[in-house]
């Protein structure tokens, strides 16, 4: 798995007063949700955490490459912090996060993909804290014609306007010099030169007037007059901005404090950057400004206030472009006497033990905002987790970091700001599961079974639960062994790893493998076949994988049973062979010799080293793209 710069975020728990911002928006339960129901292993979810949907891929195609390429993520529902997984059918994964994500708006950002393979992979995209989006499919398929094509737009409807705005454009074939012919109600023009941006073969934008409402088609015509087919899209009329509605408020009713308070509201038509204003029971009215408020959709926000006062209140919405709710009613209750804290569950339930700090959902009753936890060990011992490690939730949930470093009883107390203190609630810490890792087989890199050399061969272990700290330890069949660790294990991942290994015997060897904790694999056995000691090996390359160009490099071959007056055939991406000159096979000796070589063109190579006495497997390489 591959993944670019980003965080994991802990989900807000707040989920829970959600449930009650649907209670007062006309929930059939007017008791409201149960104590104990998030006692479940799942934490609730934020009501602010908003599933994202992805609606399409420009391009939804690409060309297989071994260098980045373009592609924008259209849909809705899109928030910073978001992140994307891109999964092949294979299995293999990537994931986008941080800095990787580019030009992100609520409908649309920028990603750049490597798809090296042709084939299908699937995309989905995750919101902070919430469920991933269903996936969206993109293919990988080699380009078949030099002419432009345009498969979509992003916005796929523009809204009518006498501003320049930005149009996203995916498809293929794209050059830099490109022009865009755009076709409205009232004509047709051309735009070019700095209003068409950030060209890549598959993606670019385009700075346009639509100052039309109705249907339209771009064309896009490169330098060498090759155009696409017109794309047909729709220019939305303006839409006049709708009031806001004020349809409920979660706790509908409140209890005074000189403390803020979070109060959800739900109703419809919200807009970013809203602001709140409360009328107080004495008549006089606040404003609560954006920076107060924590925007979750055009059907809910949370705002944080301060009610002093118990009473009467009510609150009217002011979006942003002045639009004004009618005012929401709400009671304020005057403060009930301090009662003490319970707690009825944790999840998970039953923790695992690790020296890393992990989330704890706590539910109980009672609960207070600055509360603290008092958690005793299995020694004895206790230690005091404050408001700082505490996500509060409400009165009936709460996240709190801990660290359990051992495994065994442990027992928690909730202690509220007032001093009123839970009974103790006791639970287990279990030790972690340690898996054992599992040979599935050992090969050469070439086909076939390993023949003996006195050369080290380099051998590939495939299997699970490979740990990058392992130790191999191989036994041939006189019984001698050979340990490898350390910098002799390459290409360490969880399913493989590689090492180069003298066979030096005919018969069957035996491999096992031991992770830094936990039991070692079984004995995965293989042969190792008698050959012509005379008949050429090659086991690598230097460099590994050379670069596209015209000129000349200097290529390093190891092996063996390498001499004087060698032959070298390269067969070529396209299939053809071609033996290289004496003057191109230079310094030879029995396990080394350098080839000159230019690589016109990039792709999957492959070189076989003949001699007197035989002809060497082919070695398979590829040469990467030239910048």
């Amino acid at each position: 798995m591959v993944t670019r710069s980003g965080a994991r975020i802990i989900a807000s728990t707040c989920a829970v007063i959600l449930s009650l911002v649907l209670t007062a928006c006309g929930s059939s339960n007017p008791a409201g949700p149960s104590a104990t129901a998030v006692t479940a292993a799942t934490p609730p979810a934020s009501p602010t955490a908003t599933t994202p949907t992805v609606t399409g891929l420009l391009p939804a195609s690409l060309a297989p490459s071994l260098t980045d390429q373009t592609i924008l993520v259209a849909g809705s529902n899109f928030r910073p912090g978001l992140s994307a997984l891109l999964t092949k059918s294979t299995g293999d994964t990537s994931t986008f996060s941080g800095t990787a994500i580019k030009n992100l708006t609520e409908t649309s950002f920028e990603l750049d993909v490597m798809v090296p393979d042709a084939g299908t992979y699937s995309l989905s995209v995750t919101n902070p804290a919430s469920l991933p989006s269903p996936p969206v499919t993109l293919t990988a398929a080699p380009a078949t014609s030099p002419r432009p094509a345009v498969v979509g737009i992003s916005p796929g409807t523009p809204t009518q306007g006498t501003a320049s705005q930005k149009i996203y454009v995916g498809g293929s074939q794209f050059h830099p010099g490109l022009t865009v012919e755009l076709t409205g109600p009232g004509g047709t023009s051309t735009v070019g030169g700095g209003n068409v941006q950030n060209v890549t073969a598959t993606t670019f934008q385009v700075v346009v007037t639509l100052a039309e409402a109705g249907s339209w088609s771009l064309r896009v015509v490169n330098p060498g007059s090759q155009a696409s087919e017109p794309f047909a899209f729709t220019v939305r009329a303006v839409e006049t901005p709708a009031r806001p509605t004020v349809t409920g408020v979660s706790p509908s009713s409140l209890t005074m404090s000189t403390a803020l308070q979070p109060i959800y509201v739900a109703g419809t038509n919200f807009q970013s950057g809203l602001s709140v204003t409360v009328t107080l029971p004495n008549g006089t009215t606040t404003t609560v400004g954006p920076s107060a408020i924590t925007f979750g959709s055009s059907t809910v926000f949370q705002t944080m206030v301060t009610l002093t006062q118990s009473g009467s209140y009510s609150l009217r919405v002011v979006n942003p472009d002045g639009q004004t709710s009618e005012p929401w009613a709400f009671t304020v209750n005057a403060l009930d006497p301090p009662v003490r804290p319970a707690v009825t569950g944790l999840s998970p339930s039953s923790p695992t033990m690790s020296t890393a700090p992990q989330p704890i959902y706590v539910a109980g009753t009672n609960l207070q905002s600055g509360l603290s936890v008092t958690v005793t060990l299995p020694n004895g011992t206790t230690t005091t987790v404050g408001p700082s490690a505490i996500t509060f939730g409400s009165s009936t949930v709460f996240q709190t970091m801990v660290t359990l470093a051992q495994s065994g009883s442990y027992s928690l107390r909730v202690v509220n700001p007032g001093g009123q203190t839970s009974e103790p609630w006791t639970f287990t810490v279990k030790a972690p599961d340690v898996p054992r890792p599992v040979i599935s087989s050992v090969s050469p890199i070439a086909s076939g079974s390993p023949t003996r050399s006195s050369v080290a061969q380099l051998l590939t272990v495939r299997g699970t639960g490979f740990q990058s700290t392992l130790t191999a330890v191989l036994t041939s069949p006189s019984g001698a062994t050979a340990t490898f660790a350390g910098s002799a294990i390459q290409a360490a991942s969880s399913t493989l790893f590689q090492i180069y290994a003298v066979l030096s015997e005919v018969g069957s060897y035996s491999l096992r493998v031991s992770n830094p904790s936990g039991p070692a694999s079984e004995a995965s056995s293989f042969t190792v076949i008698a050959a012509d000691s005379a008949v050429p090996v090659v086991i690598g390359l230097s460099p590994r994988s050379p670069v596209q160009g015209t000129a000349s490099q200097t290529v390093m071959v190891a092996g063996g049973n390498f001499a004087p007056g060698l032959t070298v055939a390269l067969t070529l991406p396209n299939g053809s062979t071609t033996t290289l000159s004496p003057s191109q096979v230079q310094n030879v000796t029995a396990t080394l010799f350098q080839i000159v070589v230019s690589f016109a063109t990039s792709g999957n190579y492959s070189l076989r080293v003949t001699t007197p006495a035989g002809a060497s497997a082919p070695w398979s390489f590829a040469v990467q793209p030239g910048s």
